[in-house]
C-alpha cells in the first residue's frame, strides 16, 4: 500500500513542492503511484510551469523520455512499453505538442537548457528522422545554451 494513500491532497501538495521536477517527474512516472499523487504531480506541474525558474543560473537539463524497450530489463523502474511504428509516431505527436504547450510558461521562458538528455526506455530505437524530428522541435521552441549538448541513452542487448 503506498503510503500516500492515507494523506489528503493538501498534505501531498506540500510534500511534492519540496521536490525537484526530476524528483516529481520520477514519481509521476511510477506505474505504482496512486491516483492521488498522479492528481497531485499535475497541479504541481503547472504549479512549476506558471512560475519562473527559481534557479535560472544552474545548467538545467532537459530530459526527454522515450518509454519505447525492444525488451524490459529485470532491473528497470521506469515506465516503458514494446514499440510499433504507429505508437512512435503517436508518442513524438503528443512530445512536440507537450513542448508546444509548455513552451510560452513562465518556468521554460525563464530557463536555458545546456543540456538534451533523451532516456528511457531505449532512445535508441528511435529512427534517425524521429531522433531529428525532436531535436528540431526542441531548437525552435526552447532557449538552450549556444553550446548545449545532446545525449542519447543507449542499452547494450546480449
Amino acid at each position: 500500500m503506498n503510503i500516500t494513500e492515507n494523506l489528503s491532497t493538501q498534505d501531498i501538495l506540500k510534500r511534492l513542492s519540496e521536490k525537484n521536477y526530476t524528483e516529481i517527474f520520477n514519481i509521476r512516472s511510477r506505474v505504482e503511484a496512486s491516483d492521488w499523487e498522479r492528481i497531485a504531480v499535475e497541479n504541481l506541474k503547472q504549479n512549476i510551469f506558471a512560475n519562473p525558474n527559481r534557479y535560472p543560473n544552474t545548467k538545467n537539463v532537459l530530459y526527454v523520455h522515450i518509454p519505447f524497450c525492444a525488451t524490459r530489463c529485470d532491473y528497470c523502474p521506469y515506465y516503458t512499453t514494446p514499440y510499433t511504428s504507429q505508437k512512435i509516431t503517436d508518442y513524438l505527436d503528443a512530445l512536440e505538442k507537450e513542448i508546444e504547450n509548455i513552451k510560452n510558461t513562465p518556468f521554460i521562458k525563464s530557463t536555458t537548457f545546456s543540456s538534451v538528455y533523451f532516456g528511457g526506455g531505449t532512445p535508441s530505437v528511435l529512427s534517425a528522422e524521429n531522433i531529428k524530428r525532436i531535436v528540431y522541435k526542441i531548437l525552435t521552441a526552447l532557449i538552450l545554451t549556444k553550446m548545449v549538448s545532446f545525449h542519447l541513452s543507449q542499452i547494450l542487448q546480449h
